[in-house]
């Protein structure tokens, strides 16, 4: 989920290059990259500082899944990674929707786990550490997928901060990525 980006002078940038990525990964249309409507901006600023209402992220995110007939959602955990309150508000969102048991059917939803500032930045050498610790799926990135994930990082101009570029270098969330997945409540038959 993306907010229109209208953060700060740079916010029509970063929205044009947030689709521009999502069509380079994804091959995404617009309203899948961006399910926030400008009547919605006031209740979804985008600002590490607000978080968002979970009752209207888990409706947009459940219309959107629904729509679009999505059976896999990626987030963040409750930490966000870096700490933006609208990442951890799109968590909490993922996880109401679990434990009311309104995940759809054939969807699943996971949650990219956070860790330390030291892994973050261990690139390949925290894969041995990733490997031992729990987690229900892992991944890791091809040198194919590696260069595509760069090439998108790169055209997102208006995020490439001086610290960005070390993260390309070194961050093993370019590489690695361990995910816990969002229980869904079990339904009851009974009532169905």
């Amino acid at each position: 989920m993306q907010s229109g980006g209208k953060r700060g002078p740079a916010g029509l940038l970063r929205a044009i290059s947030t689709v521009t990525i999502a069509k380079l990964l994804w091959r995404a249309s617009i309203e899948s990259t961006f399910p926030v409507r400008p009547n919605q901006e006031r209740e979804l600023p985008d600002s590490p500082a607000v978080e968002w209402s979970i009752q209207l992220i888990s409706s947009l995110v459940l219309k959107q899944v629904k729509e679009s007939s999505i059976n896999l959602v990626l987030t963040f955990d409750v930490c966000g990674v870096s700490g933006h309150a609208n990442h951890t508000a799109i968590y909490k969102a993922l996880r109401y929707l679990g434990s009311s048991g309104r995940i759809p059917d054939g969807c699943c939803f996971l949650s990219l786990q956070s860790v330390s500032m030291i892994r973050k930045y261990l690139s390949i050498l925290e894969l041995p550490i990733s490997w031992i610790l729990a987690s229900d799926y892992s991944t890791v990135a091809a040198l194919k997928e590696y260069r595509r994930a760069r090439a998108a990082m790169l055209r997102h101009r208006s995020q490439l901060l001086w610290f960005r570029h070390l993260y390309l270098l070194f961050s093993r969330y370019m590489l690695i990525n361990t995910f816990q997945v969002i229980a869904a409540k079990e339904k009851d038959l009974k009532s169905q």
